[in-house]
Parts: structure tokens; C-alpha cells; sequence
């Protein structure tokens, strides 16, 4: 395994946090570190496939003249 392991660089890594979602491209490979935490976890798996939109999120907020708005929640999330 460490001979197959050695292959790859390590690019992100998350530890166990209650209520986390973790979202990634399958196409990237992948793997679980640790499968023990020492808690008991509930852990869902779902596959996503053939996402279509016709505009971003963005574009549809900033359609209905909400920009200024949008702009205000980026600025308090920055200062944080």
C-alpha cells in the first residue's frame, strides 16, 4: 500500500467535525485517511451526476437587482 501510496501528494486533508459536508470532483482520486474517530459517525455517501444550469447562482440573484445587497453580506464576511 505505501508503495502505491508514495505516488501521490497529499494536497488537503479534514478532520472529523460534526455536521461537515465535504464536496469533491470524483474524478480526482482520493481516499479516507483515518475510517476511526474514536465517536461514533454517521457517514452519508451520494453521488451527484449531470449537474445542468442554464445561469450560475449569481446571475440569477443579480437579476433581480440584489447586487448592492450581495455585496454588503461579502464585505461583513470578509471583515470577520
Amino acid at each position: 500500500m505505501d508503495l502505491h501510496n508514495n505516488k501521490f501528494v497529499e494536497t488537503i486533508r479534514f478532520q472529523n467535525q460534526y455536521n461537515r459536508l465535504i464536496t469533491y470532483d470524483a474524478n480526482y482520486f482520493h481516499m479516507a485517511n483515518n475510517y476511526h474517530s474514536g465517536n461514533d459517525r454517521l457517514t452519508l455517501v451520494f453521488f451527484i451526476d449531470d449537474i445542468t444550469v442554464e445561469k450560475y447562482p449569481m446571475e440569477r440573484v443579480k437579476k433581480f437587482g440584489n447586487e448592492s445587497y450581495i455585496n454588503d453580506v461579502a464585505k461583513k464576511l470578509i471583515t470577520k
